[in-house]
């Protein structure tokens, strides 16, 4: 089998989240979802053929992290630890894992570092003795995704995909073994939130400790097999998400903050009165978490953890309860001494001339923070205005707003 050279890497996600590294032990996925954002999206094209992470660089790179000797961002951040993210985009437990096992020697290997270890998946075999065993022997908060869909719709867009029984019945399985699981309602289908609040019942009855939840966001691809099903199967969503003012956010399509809010505050309400942690993970509604890890809330179940807080949503999450939100004078929370630069889309990197590394990241926080387009700076989280003050460095003030959440709209679709 091939190396996947990629396989541990820092995502693009890096601007706005606080987990911003991924380890994919695979370089793709067996499992079908028609919603799936890593497959034939933006041009994406998946080399011919498995490609699996490389064990052995996993642990000199861990090894060299550890003790100091860091010679890029992806080391700092690891002798920082950082959590990394299992799965981060290819599901690390798919059939193929059952043959080739490199995500549990992976796993082997992060536990002998006592790593802070997310897992994503939707898998349902993670009970079995080996890969149980060395669950609790290390640093792993298992996150286990589900889809908030009604049958029959749900088995059409998820194929091959374990039942959300067999699922629900390996987080029972994991908790009664003391590891935590959060549930990912990811995503969650307009007009099914009612299926949404029943998963969320029997995740608190199977032992979840934490409750995550995200709108589908429809993408723009015509071309891929994947949207050809979701749009097969679900003929009215898109007109939904277009007739009710969908805005385009890189190469998909997401419901107004308005339209979803109503609906998330009811699944936080009732996640809550369970006993669970609830998480936002639609974009502009993160800063609305009070953990610090996104919208995982992993600060909660791992140890001896580190965040990247140096973002934007870091610089509005440590103003709180302020209601005016001002760009720093001076950046307090940590950074790389490496580029993060060569991390980002090129369409993304700053022109920053003779600025060292760090400096060209403030350089790049503030061009966000200063940006007309209410995609890239404070103005793109929930109740989050400015009326056109700036201070006296020229950086523009915000303003957090006090709109209140209206009732919840009975759209259906």
């Amino acid at each position: 089998m091939k190396t996947y050279k990629y396989a541990l890497a820092i995502t693009s996600q890096l601007p706005f989240c606080s987990v911003p590294l991924r380890l994919d032990t695979y370089n793709q996925c067996q499992f079908s979802c028609a919603f799936c954002f890593a497959k034939a999206r933006g041009g994406n094209s998946t080399p011919t053929g498995i490609q699996s992470a490389s064990i052995t660089a996993l642990k000199k790179r861990l090894a060299r992290a550890c003790r100091g000797d860091t010679r890029s961002a992806l080391d700092e951040f690891i002798q920082r630890r950082i959590p990394i993210q299992l799965g981060g985009m290819n599901d690390p437990f798919s059939p193929w894992e059952r043959q080739h096992r490199i995500s549990l020697q992976a796993l082997r290997v992060l536990a002998d570092y006592d790593y802070p270890t997310l897992i994503s998946t939707k898998s349902a075999f993670l009970d079995d003795p080996e890969y149980l065993s060395v669950l609790k022997s290390g640093n792993f908060y298992v996150r286990q995704s589900l889809t908030a869909l009604a049958e029959p719709e749900l088995y059409k867009i998820e194929k091959g995909l374990p039942s959300t029984a067999e699922r629900l019945k390996l987080t029972e399985k994991l908790s009664n073994s003391n590891i935590a699981v959060s549930i990912r309602l990811q995503p969650i289908f307009w007009g099914h939130e009612e299926h949404a609040s029943h998963l969320i019942e029997r995740s608190a009855l199977a032992g979840a400790k934490q409750v995550t939840a995200e709108y589908l966001k429809w993408p723009i691809e015509t071309t891929s097999h994947e949207y050809a099903r979701l749009a097969a199967e679900l003929p009215k969503l898109k007109e939904f998400y277009l007739s009710n003012a969908a805005s385009r956010v890189g190469r998909e399509y997401v419901l107004p903050s308005a339209l979803k809010l109503p609906r998330l505050m009811e699944l936080k309400s009732l996640t809550e009165t369970r006993g669970m942690v609830f998480g936002f993970a639609d974009n502009e509604f993160l800063h609305m978490n009070s953990f610090r890890a996104c919208c995982n809330a992993s600060d909660y179940f791992l140890r001896d953890a580190n965040y990247f807080e140096t973002t934007i949503l870091g610089i509005i999450k440590s103003a709180k309860p302020a209601k005016e939100l001002r760009f720093p004078s001076q950046i307090q929370s940590w950074m790389p001494e490496h580029s993060i630069f060569s991390h980002l889309n090129s369409r993304s990197r700053p022109e920053t001339g003779n600025l060292d590394n760090k400096q060209r990241l403030v350089s790049f926080l503030r061009d966000r923070w200063n940006s007309q387009s209410w995609r890239n700076g404070p103005a793109s989280y929930w109740g989050v205005e400015t009326k056109g003050r700036v201070d006296e460095d020229g950086n523009r003030i915000f303003y957090r707003s006090s709109e209140p959440i209206t009732p919840r709209s009975v759209m259906t679709v």
